[in-house]
């Protein structure tokens, strides 16, 4: 079975690389591995409301990201799983595909113009920097 992670953070180029995940993953056997990375917040921040809330807050942005590309794959019938995780996102989706033993990372990349090709930003360049497996990049 060939496990490819997606990183999704609810952009449109996050919601393009579902689909893009999904034309790989329709009729064979594929199981996508969601993925949303939530910065962490301040610990002064946990230490006022508590870490139940803060978990809670967390869970609740990793939701409004994850839930659009969850369904795009139920209707499509993709097997899937789904996590968030807390960190610096680029460090977070490289640990996440080694750990799942994926076979490939996609993810999204915001346009920038013609400076694509010189500036992909640091969670792109982080992922690219520390993968171990392909990285599909989904403009």
């Amino acid at each position: 079975m060939t496990k490819i992670l997606v990183a999704v953070d609810g952009s449109e180029s996050s919601l393009r690389a579902i689909d893009y995940a999904i034309k790989r993953a329709v009729g064979g056997s594929t199981e996508i591995y969601l993925l949303n990375v939530q910065p962490p917040l301040p610990q002064r921040v946990t230490d006022a409301v508590g870490g139940t809330v803060v978990h809670d807050y967390h869970k609740e942005e990793a939701n409004k990201a994850l839930d659009p590309a969850e369904v795009r794959l139920t209707r499509a019938g993709v097997k899937f799983s789904t996590q968030f995780a807390l960190g610096t996102a680029g460090d977070v989706i490289a640990e996440h595909a080694k750990e799942a033993k994926c076979d490939e990372i996609v993810m999204g990349v915001r346009g920038l113009g013609a400076m694509l090709s010189l500036l992909l930003g640091s969670t792109t360049t982080r992922v690219l920097a520390l993968a171990t497996v392909p990285v599909v990049l989904i403009k």
